[in-house]
């Protein structure tokens, strides 16, 4: 089976080559669009804010919109003054960003003076949304901003806000179709754990990675009985939504307690 190559962003360390196979990438976008129940092929357009050669950016931008006859929208630079030029030019159905995009956004005047009742959807991914920025967006323009979690190794798409379904807050939502999800033990990952337990962020499903290039180790440490160890931490509540709480990597212990960074960071910003 034919496969491609993406590179990890190093959150962890230097870059490793993520294989994802024809067949990987062709699950990940078909399971996702399928939450656009109420969208027709050949109708609707995206705003490219994504650079193609990220994974959400050939995911969203290249295949998606090949997948569903769509139009992609390619702008020459992510900044705010020339997303407002082509969202007033061509008023595409989608408005994808990652949130400092959104946050440049909203400090342009012509931007929060729009009317944007032509935006049929937001997709924030790649970092979580800063609350205020929310609001911020639904208070112009009465958006309703869709997270999307994932990672390069199960081709971009794991989670995502149910589409005109009920976000909670704080949460990046419900597993796609055909994906499962579960939270291990932080210390064997072996150990299942119940709903508002914080551990492991483990994803399974057709989208997963094939294996790490020429790295056997890091795969096997990884991929486990088909489950992708993502490194995140984070739990499921009682109605299956995923909240995202920091990276295992990045955990303090301070006499026998789990400090995460990112808490600490959003505390302060308070």
């Amino acid at each position: 089976m034919k496969s491609r190559k993406d590179y990890t962003g190093g959150i962890t360390g230097v870059s490793k080559g993520a294989v994802l196979t024809h067949s990987n990438i062709s699950s990940a976008i078909q399971q996702f669009t399928s939450m656009f129940y109420d969208l027709n092929e050949g109708e609707e357009s995206v705003l490219g804010v994504y650079s193609i050669f990220h994974a959400a950016g050939y995911s969203v931008s290249q295949n998606m919109t090949i997948l569903k006859g769509w139009t992609c929208i390619l702008i020459p630079r992510p900044e705010p003054g020339i997303i407002v030029e082509m969202l007033k030019k061509f008023k595409p159905s989608f408005l994808p960003g990652v949130p400092t995009i959104y946050t440049g956004l909203l400090n342009n005047k012509a931007f929060t003076d729009m009317d944007l009742s032509f935006v049929k959807g937001y997709f924030a991914g790649a970092a979580p949304l800063p609350d205020d920025t929310s609001q911020q967006l639904k208070k112009n323009h009465g958006a309703v901003i869709n997270d999307v979690y994932g990672a390069t190794e199960n081709s971009a798409f794991a989670v995502s806000t149910p589409w005109r379904g009920k976000i909670k807050k704080g949460t990046v939502g419900v597993p796609l179709p055909n994906t499962d999800l579960k939270i291990v033990d932080l210390k064997k990952g072996e150990t299942i754990l119940p709903s508002g337990k914080e551990g492991e962020i483990c994803i399974k499903g057709p989208q997963v990675m094939k294996a790490y290039y020429k790295k056997e180790e890091d795969t096997k440490s990884t991929i486990k009985d088909g489950w992708f160890h993502t490194g995140d931490i984070g739990f499921l509540d009682n109605d299956g939504y995923l909240t995202v709480v920091d990276l295992k990597k990045d955990i303090i212990i301070s006499s026998g307690y789990n400090v995460y960074p990112k808490e600490i960071d959003r505390k302060q910003c308070q």
